[in-house]
């Protein structure tokens, strides 16, 4: 992988051979490498000894990088280079190969394996392994490392003595981000810790609504941070209610309690609460009949804007009460032309009102 490899010739296979010599191996090299599911051949009917070689994915040569440079971390050995081309350069202890490519993308997926596998180790080999990311030379403004050290602690499952701190420092950064750029891409990113957005969204009222909106385009949110983007449907900040709604659109499928949450802010004496509750439901395939019948009381609320995001809620769900549908045609003849037209879009209903293109 240093080496820039990406197909292994018949010489780079002879520098293993070389690089191995006490190789214990049932068949010889080129007998071996046709036999793992891994790699795939250029030419399968070329004779063995002049097959070139790749790996399926990218990813495994990762893998078998993080999983080498492990061993020889925890061996405190040098990283040797097998191919011709980088023997004769400096042997490179595996802490200076860290503080050299730690910010290199194409390491970025080899320092997640390298976390993850040090995780199933003693911790002082985790702790040490952070301890020396955290050393000089660091990125000079910041987000890089910051993005780095998010990936790795997504790979730690147990417990590492300076999780608290990093992700304290991370939630920092995410707010000067909000704060100086008015968006966030750190918050955008999966594996940004639960616990360092818990602290973002504690400390960080003014920058709510940037919050708020960045975790809109994330494919999953803890449920803790869902429970914590519902309390700021009843917002008194309009933008913040409506980053709110953003993210929970951004949701395809929404726990049971984050709905049944949402679903209670449909009675709250705010109208504008209303109607964030109502549009934070937009988007989810299947309600419970409770909740839909809760929303369709919106269908006769005096607000336009409550009864036409009332039906656009009700119209993606695939079934409906018949007199759930019986109350959305009776918003065919809305006083409001919006609302007509937004209850004619509904394909469960009979196109008989002409009130609608009035």
């Amino acid at each position: 992988m240093h080496s820039e490899v990406m197909d292994f010739t018949p010489m780079h296979q002879n520098d293993i051979v070389e690089f191995s010599p006490s190789l214990d191996l049932a068949l010889t090299l080129h007998e071996t490498l046709p036999e793992l599911s891994f790699l795939r051949n250029s030419d399968p009917n070329a004779q063995s000894e002049n097959r070139e070689y790749h790996f399926i994915h990218l990813t495994f040569q990762e893998y078998f990088a993080a999983r080498y440079f492990v061993q020889r971390w925890k061996d405190d050995k040098p990283l040797e280079y097998v191919f011709r081309s980088r023997k004769h350069n400096a042997v490179t202890d595996p802490v200076s190969f860290l503080r050299t490519h730690k910010y290199e993308a194409r390491y970025d997926v080899m320092w997640r394996f390298v976390a993850g596998l040090l995780d199933a180790e003693k911790e002082h080999e985790m702790l040490r392994f952070f301890t020396k990311l955290e050393e000089p030379p660091l990125d000079l403004l910041g987000p890089v490392h910051q993005r780095l050290v998010m990936h790795c602690l997504a790979e730690v499952s147990g417990g590492l003595k300076m999780r608290g701190d990093l992700e304290d420092r991370l939630s920092q950064w995410l707010l000067f981000e909000c704060r100086f750029t008015t968006q966030s891409e750190l918050a955008t990113e999966t594996e940004f810790p639960e616990e360092a957005l818990s602290i973002a969204f504690r400390e960080g009222k003014d920058v709510m609504a940037t919050i708020l909106m960045s975790l809109a385009s994330r494919v999953h949110v803890p449920p803790r941070i869902l429970l914590a983007i519902t309390a700021r449907l009843e917002d008194e900040d309009g933008d913040v209610r409506r980053a709110a709604i953003e993210a929970f659109q951004g949701q395809s499928s929404l726990p049971i309690e984050m709905v049944t949450a949402i679903a209670a802010r449909l009675e709250h004496e705010d109208g504008d609460v209303r109607l964030a509750a109502i549009e934070a439901l937009e988007g989810q395939s299947s309600l419970p009949i409770e909740t839909t019948t809760a929303i369709a009381a919106g269908l006769e609320h005096e607000d336009r804007d409550v009864r036409e995001a009332a039906i656009e809620v009700l119209q993606g769900q695939p079934s409906l009460p018949a007199e759930t549908v019986t109350a959305i045609a009776a918003r065919l003849e809305d006083e409001d032309w919006r609302v007509r037209q937004t209850a004619y879009s509904v394909r469960k209903l009979p196109r008989t009102s002409k009130l609608v293109y009035q």
